[in-house]
């Protein structure tokens, strides 16, 4: 581009085409500038356009300027005074730089090397939104209310869209020249929001600073809660197991016990069980995942019941608990007894003879004939629970006491018999029948003297009043006399 800068006076003359610069500067030294485009009306042309057609645009908005004529072998372009590109055969030049005001030219160059200049063409650069900072990053867990998005400013006149993963949502906010908010967001996973802010008027547009990184992270799966069995376990019992019918690989699962917490179980990616839980009453279970702290409670719940033993009664027998051999032995007792329960009977810890249900009063089992220790088990018909009864009743039997009469004997008619019983041991009290023909019925050896065969009972009795007998037999040879007479 040419410059005459020999000139100092008001006016300028012998000029050529050209943008000339005038200069004035005052008596203190002040200085003031225009810009002129000179043009020769006989000499070449070209025309200067751009690609948004009424030269408005927004700030870093792009657009090709492109130089046509006919005769031009060179181009050189200027933003202002400033060439921008060329001198050189390409007729286009794109730019993204440009400011409000700036005056865009292209110089050209015929074949000869004289000099034209095209029209100007003045830009209106509208001013982008002003880059407020969207906040910010939160995590938190799938059913809260989750956690806001927002701008820490705006501007009047302006239209802010919600964007999330880079698509708008449908979320518009008009902007009030202060801070605005999106309010909670809670789309499961993890997601980038940013804003994209348009103004109404000029339509210049551009996303603001910044983003919000919003993770809602899922709750531990719900799986059902159940108890094995009926729920019910008899007292003293080793209890019940608490189940759930799957778990997640390493979360942590708490039972509750009418809501006060209880044991934990790790989970295994399979069903797990709170093992012999011997608290009654009713059981929840709440997840958690130890990486996010997420809970939720598991679907359900289960109770478990206690069931009360019967009462242990005390087990009795009649008098010493002692019967003599071959008697008809003694009944067991309990001293009381409840409905709904039955009692069996066991000797030596084995079973023996049927159960008796309770009656709400003592209960006694048939004579025992057997000797040995017997205790009774009260089994709950409803419930299934047993207890033994407070204590024991052995049974013992009494041997017999020896009755030996001796063997049979035979004597003289008129003569006598010494009974000779075997030692029955001391106190044993012997009685002899019938007593008639003896000298003493109650003594070990009386002696008999019978007029004829007779069969002595000898019964014993022992200390312990048990009786044994045995018979023996005195055999009477009747003596015959003669009479002899002198002839």
């Amino acid at each position: 581009m040419e410059y005459n800068a020999c000139q100092n006076t008001t006016t300028a003359s012998g000029l050529t085409a050209g943008i000339y610069v005038a200069t004035v500067t005052d008596s203190k030294g002040c200085t003031a500038q225009s810009t002129t485009n000179l043009n020769d009306p006989g000499a070449n042309t070209v025309t200067l356009t751009s690609s948004d057609a009424d030269n408005s645009i927004c700030q870093n908005e792009c657009i090709t300027l492109t130089a046509n004529s006919a005769t031009a072998v060179s181009y050189e372009f200027f933003v202002g005074a400033i060439s921008v590109q060329g001198p050189g055969a390409v007729t286009t030049y794109t730019t993204c730089a440009l400011n409000n005001g700036d005056i865009l030219t292209v110089e050209c160059k015929d074949g000869i090397g004289c000099t034209f200049l095209s029209n100007q063409i003045t830009m209106n650069v509208n001013a982008l939104p002003t880059a407020f900072t969207v906040s910010k990053d939160s995590v938190f867990c799938a059913g809260t209310p989750g956690a806001p998005v927002i701008l820490n400013g705006s501007e009047n006149g302006v239209t802010y869209t919600l964007y999330m993963d880079g698509a708008p949502t449908a979320q518009t906010l008009t902007g009030n020249g202060a801070t605005i908010s999106y309010g909670n967001q809670n789309v499961p996973g993890t997601h980038i929001y940013t804003v994209y802010a348009e103004n109404n008027t000029t339509l210049c547009a551009q996303m603001m600073n910044g983003s919000a990184t919003l993770t809602v992270n899922p709750l531990p799966t719900a799986y059902n809660v159940s108890v094995s069995g009926t729920g019910h376990y008899c007292s003293g019992g080793t209890g019940l197991n608490i189940c759930l019918d799957g778990s997640e690989n390493g979360f942590t699962y708490q039972a509750f016990i009418d809501g006060i917490a209880g044991p934990t179980v790790v989970g295994t990616g399979a069903a797990i069980c709170f093992n012999n839980q011997t608290t009654a009453g009713t059981y929840t279970v709440i997840a958690t995942n130890p990486l996010t702290g997420c809970q939720s409670n598991m679907t359900g719940f289960a109770k478990i019941d206690i069931d009360p033993l019967p009462v242990a009664y005390g087990v009795t027998v009649t008098g010493t608990g002692s019967y003599c051999s071959g008697g008809a032995g003694l009944p067991i007792c309990v001293g009381n007894s409840e409905a709904n329960v039955n009692y069996q009977l066991l000797l030596g810890g084995v079973n023996t003879g049927v159960q008796i249900p309770g009656t709400g009063s003592a209960i006694c089992f048939p004579n025992q004939t057997t000797a040995g220790t017997y205790t009774v088990n009260g089994v709950n018909s409803l419930t299934g629970c047993s207890n033994l009864m407070n204590g024991s009743a052995t049974i013992s039997i009494w041997a017999l006491p020896t009755a030996n009469a001796g063997a049979d004997t035979t004597i003289c008619q008129w003569s006598s018999a010494a009974l000779h019983a075997s030692d029955a041991g001391a106190g044993a009290i012997y009685a002899w029948t019938p007593a008639m023909d003896l000298t003493d019925d109650s003594i070990s050896n009386p002696v008999a003297t019978p007029a004829a065969n007779a069969t002595y009972t000898l019964t014993v009795m022992d200390a312990n009043g048990c009786t044994n007998s045995d018979d023996i037999a005195v055999n009477s040879i009747t003596i015959h006399i003669i009479n002899c007479y002198s002839i």
